[in-house]
């Protein structure tokens, strides 16, 4: 939550940046950029912060319970049963899904990043009019108000759907033995070990 602060902080920076009007273009205008920059330095660091060794572990073994579960568990269930299970998908594969955005919204940002770059030297070298600077710079700003934001909510889904899957994983576990002779999977019993 600090990180989505400091996003949130460097936004409303160049806003008020922007704001002021000072008189030289070329300085406010880089300034500006090397504030976004910071904020988007910010959102990729929060993504890889994320817990890639946990997430994978978590996910390799709800794969392999969720595998057992459609195949195998053909008995009816009880109420609480099948909610745990339905939660248990839910949130499994709402980090399948995380694990994919992370990974395009990474690109995204680097591309975000090397984009304010280009902007800040050809700003700083006078390679472009001050109109295109200000057009370029808009585009820009563009992508990251579309983008940022969505840093913030994946972050939320992941915190919260990881907590869901590992808290219903020794339920999970609990309802594979029921219908599978008091076992676990052997893949999945081998690396819990």
């Amino acid at each position: 939550m600090k990180q989505a602060a400091k996003i949130l902080s460097a936004l409303l920076l160049i806003f008020l940046s922007q704001a002021c009007g000072l008189n030289d273009f070329a300085k406010q205008q880089i300034k500006t950029i090397d504030s976004l920059g910071g904020a988007v330095n910010t959102a990729i660091q929060t993504l890889q912060k994320t817990d890639t060794s946990n997430l994978s572990n978590l996910l390799h073994s709800y794969q392999i319970y969720a595998q057992f579960i459609n195949t195998k568990l053909n008995d009816t269930l009880s109420k609480s049963d099948a909610l745990e299970v339905k939660g248990f998908f839910e949130s499994g594969e709402s980090l399948l899904t995380f694990e994919s955005n992370k990974n395009k919204l990474l690109q995204r940002l680097n591309v975000l990043n090397n984009q304010l770059s280009k902007l800040s030297s050809d700003i700083h070298n006078h390679a472009i009019s001050e109109e295109q600077a200000e057009q370029y710079f808009q585009n820009e700003m563009r992508e990251a108000h579309q983008v940022l934001p969505m840093i913030l909510d994946q972050e939320k889904l992941y915190f919260t759907n990881l907590q869901k899957l590992s808290a219903s994983m020794h339920l999970i576990k609990e309802i594979i033995k029921q219908h599978n002779q008091q076992q676990l999977p052997f893949i999945v019993e081998t690396q819990n070990n």
